[in-house]
Formats: C-alpha cells, sequence, structure tokens
C-alpha cells in the first residue's frame, strides 16, 4: 500500500507544476501569478496536522508549501471510510465529508468549494474541488482527494490561498473592463468577449476581484484569456490562448575529413535552415534548434543541405531533402548515405568551415555572408573546379581526377577565390598582366594553412600518376623557377 501511496503522490505532484504560458504579441502584458513549489525539506507541525495526524493519519507525511501551513501533498497507510465508493456521488459524499472535517487543514473557510466531476482511474477515485469565496472560485485554489472504491484515503493535495479578504462585489461589467483595455491600446478594436466569469486572483501582494474574460481577435492568433480588475479596470494577468510546443534537437552530417577514402566521420552541420510545421529556424554554430510551434506533434520537420552560408545543389539531380513526420522532441538526425550523396554532405560541411575560419580571422568581414552556391557533379565528366564569381562548382572527375567535392583542400581553395573577389573588385589586384598568380597562392595558402599541411591536390585527386598538385613547402623564385606554368 506504501507503493501505491508513492504512486499518487507523484501523480499529485505532476498535477501541480501545470502552468500557464506567456502571452506571445509584442506587448509587455503581466501573466499570472506562478506558485512555488512545495520544499520536502520543510517540517512544519501546525495545528491542524497534529489533530489530523492525532485522530486518523499517525503515520501520514506532508511536503509542505514553503508560503503557508497548507500540505500540499499527503500520503500515508490508507485510511479506512467504513465504506466502499461505488459511483462518483459516492466519492463526492466521501470529499466533502473530509473538508468538512479537515478545512482549517486544507487552507479552506469551512462551506467555501465547489464540486469537480469525479474521475475513476485503476480503482481510485479522483475527485478535486475548487476553492471558492461567496461562490467565487479562486485562481488556482483547489483541493485534490484519492480515494480507493474499497473505502480508504490514500493521499490529498491542497494549493489554497487561506485568509483571502477581498470585495466580492465587481464596480465594473466586463463590457466596461474590456472598453477600457482597447481605449488604452493594448487589444484589438474589433475583439470581443467569448466567456466572462468572475474569479479571485491572488498576488504576491494583494488579492483582487477580477472579471476573466475569454477575448477573441479577428485574427487566429488573437485568443487571449484576461484577468482585469472587476474595480478598477486594470490589466492583472494575461496569457494566450494560442497552443505552442518547443520543439528542439540537432541536425548532424556524414562528412569527409580530408579526402575521398577517409572514412566517414559525423560531424555538427551548422546554420542549417529547418522547417517544423510552417516555422522556420537556423541551427547554430553546433547544430542544435529550437523554435516554439502551434499545436502539438507529431511535428513535420523538413530541410535541405541549405543554410545562412552554402546552398549545395547537385547538378544533375534533385537535392538532398530531409522530411520526417517526428512524433515527439527533441529531435535529432543526421545526413547520412541513405539521404543524399557524400559530395552534397561533404561541400556543406566544409564550406561551412572555411566560412567559419575566415570569420574568425575576420570578424568584419562581410563579403561572404550570403548562402554561397556549391554545385556538385557539374558538367559531364568535367575534371575541375571553379569560382564563378558568384559560387563554386566542381566536376565529378573523369579518367585524370576523381570528385572535386570529396577534397577538403580543393574546396577551401576554391572558396576563398571568393573571398578574394570580395576583397580585391576587378582590375584592383595588386599586380598587373598576371591575371592569377596572388589569387591562386592565395587560395592555396589558406586552404593549407586550415588543413594545417604544405599539399595541394593530394589524398587521391589523381586517379594515378602524381601524388598532389603543388607543394607549398619549397624555396621556388620567380622569375628563376618560373617554367613549365
Amino acid at each position: 500500500m506504501k507503493c501505491k501511496a508513492s504512486m499518487i503522490v507523484l501523480i499529485l505532484i505532476t498535477v501541480s507544476m501545470c502552468s500557464y504560458a506567456l502571452v506571445a504579441e509584442n506587448q509587455d502584458l503581466p501573466a499570472p501569478p506562478t506558485p512555488r513549489m512545495a520544499d520536502p525539506a520543510i517540517e512544519k507541525s501546525p495545528i491542524a496536522w497534529e489533530r489530523f495526524t492525532a485522530t486518523i493519519a499517525s503515520e501520514w507525511n506532508a511536503v509542505w508549501s514553503p508560503d503557508s501551513d497548507i500540505p500540499w501533498v499527503a500520503f500515508g497507510p490508507p485510511i479506512p471510510l467504513g465504506y466502499g465508493i461505488d459511483d462518483e456521488s459516492g466519492a463526492l459524499i466521501a470529499g466533502n465529508q473530509f473538508l468538512n472535517e479537515f478545512p482549517e487543514l486544507l487552507g479552506l473557510t469551512p462551506g467555501e468549494w465547489s464540486n469537480g466531476t469525479p474521475v475513476l482511474v485503476n480503482s481510485i477515485w479522483m475527485v478535486h474541488f475548487r476553492q471558492t469565496i461567496d461562490g467565487i472560485p479562486v485562481y488556482g485554489g483547489r483541493v485534490d482527494l484519492r480515494f480507493s472504491t474499497h473505502g480508504e484515503l490514500l493521499a490529498f493535495y491542497a494549493r489554497t490561498h487561506p485568509d483571502i479578504g477581498v470585495s466580492t462585489l465587481p464596480a465594473l461589467t466586463e463590457s466596461d473592463c474590456l472598453s477600457r483595455l482597447q481605449t488604452a491600446g493594448l487589444f484589438p478594436k474589433d475583439s470581443y468577449i467569448e466567456i466572462s466569469q468572475l474569479e479571485i486572483l491572488p498576488d504576491q501582494d494583494d488579492t483582487y476581484l477580477c472579471w476573466r474574460l475569454d477575448l477573441n481577435g479577428s485574427q487566429p492568433h488573437e485568443r487571449w484569456t484576461l484577468w482585469v480588475d472587476a474595480h478598477t479596470g486594470s490589466l492583472r494577468a494575461a496569457v494566450s490562448r494560442i497552443a505552442t510546443d518547443d520543439v528542439y534537437g540537432h541536425v548532424y552530417g556524414d562528412a569527409l575529413p580530408h579526402y575521398y577514402n577517409d572514412p566517414l566521420t559525423t560531424y555538427p552541420f551548422p546554420w542549417e535552415n529547418i522547417q517544423v510545421d510552417n516555422s522556420l529556424i537556423v541551427s547554430d554554430s553546433t547544430g542544435y534548434w529550437e523554435v516554439t510551434v502551434p499545436g502539438s506533434a507529431p511535428y513535420h520537420i523538413n530541410s535541405e543541405l541549405s543554410g545562412l552560408y552554402v546552398d549545395v545543389d547537385y547538378h544533375d539531380g534533385p537535392d538532398a531533402s530531409y522530411d520526417s513526420l517526428a512524433p515527439s522532441s527533441p529531435h535529432e538526425w543526421t545526413w547520412t548515405v541513405g539521404d543524399s550523396r557524400n559530395d552534397e554532405r561533404n561541400l556543406y560541411h566544409h564550406t561551412n568551415v572555411v566560412h567559419d575560419f575566415f570569420k574568425q580571422l575576420d570578424p568584419d568581414f562581410t563579403g561572404m555572408d550570403y548562402p554561397v552556391p556549391a554545385v556538385c557533379d557539374y558538367g559531364n565528366h568535367y575534371e575541375n573546379a571553379f569560382w564563378n564569381g558568384y559560387g563554386t562548382y566542381y566536376g565529378a572527375g573523369g579518367n585524370q581526377y576523381r570528385n572535386f567535392a570529396l577534397f577538403c583542400d580543393v574546396i577551401y581553395h576554391e572558396y576563398t577565390h571568393g573571398v578574394t573577389d570580395q576583397i580585391y573588385p576587378p582590375g584592383y589586384l595588386p599586380y598587373i598582366e598576371q591575371s592569377g598568380a596572388m589569387n591562386e597562392a592565395w587560395s592555396d595558402y589558406f586552404a593549407c594553412t586550415i588543413t594545417d599541411e604544405p599539399l595541394i591536390g593530394e589524398g587521391g585527386l589523381y586517379v594515378a600518376g602524381s601524388l598532389y598538385m603543388r607543394n607549398l613547402d619549397n624555396t621556388l623564385r620567380y622569375p628563376e623557377n618560373w617554367m613549365g606554368e
């Protein structure tokens, strides 16, 4: 039985943690009060608790509210009632009998509560009551009792507000209150009240009699619940009635560290555009993404190998695409051979690497801060790679060369041509009559700086023959060694 009581306590604590979401409307609207969590470390022995334990519950324990002498959760060996509970009516009778016997224990004024609808779950009656003052419900004020069908009190949970003092006669109508808010520009002129009722709103410093208004505007996202002071017309609290979820996760991808025959390695994919339902988000530098979306799971998640700084394009076919109906959050995924080509993933990863390298080198340089096209399998057995003034293009190779997009130093080399273009407009490079000397040299230099080795075009770029194209670790000089170039 003690195990059953512990399970019930967990259920009760979970209920106590539910809260409203803040209004997300570019307006600084006040949120309803959030109760502090009960503290298991606090030990109290008020008179009401001593009477309860002395009469029927000598072995019970409690988790106490930090702000009052109310046991938020109390549990112990089942307490027999002397009769079984067969239906909802019997559950309400048992609940009201307990509240009438121990109102001070629960922070209630005798008779100041309203009945909820009992629910039967696995032979346990869950019976809840709303705290009221002069018949007006108190925001957040409730008591939950747990009875077995055999007729035993198993546990109770109380989150009430004792000693409330407030006039329960409104000075303003709900229409008066709405008109004042609309005149103040807080809510649209065409908004209207769907449901209204009086509710007492306890706050940290005071307690207010409020009109609780379910307010609708003309737009689908304009749905609020408001608590408006029924004496002054002041807006005391507001929440959005639009259901939203926070969806988050990481995106990764398998790419080649350096060369075409390296083992595929998983890397975070940063700066990637991700669509979750109808909301757009971009992953951060670690591949992490998070977005708040209307509705709830499952979530439709779609992405391509495209982001803030690179847009990968497969020249001869459809671009790689990830499309999933995610049943829950967080949602993690990795671009693999199942949804993309090696050269596509390689271009996405290494183009971001070289972009971030230059951004760290010179944070003020923004010339390449756009989705640079990175086209793989360009042409028909095309055996080269190039920068065309706006994007990079990589042939899939042929008899002499392998796929250029599978070699990171080639990617870094071509991207650096773009950096050079952005720094030196046409005709402004600091030399004349030699269009490629410094441009090519800078591309080699920065590629080798990133890979931290002096070779360009090594690692199998040539199908056979040469081991590399160029070696930057040399003593060659112009014009003495300008031969065969």
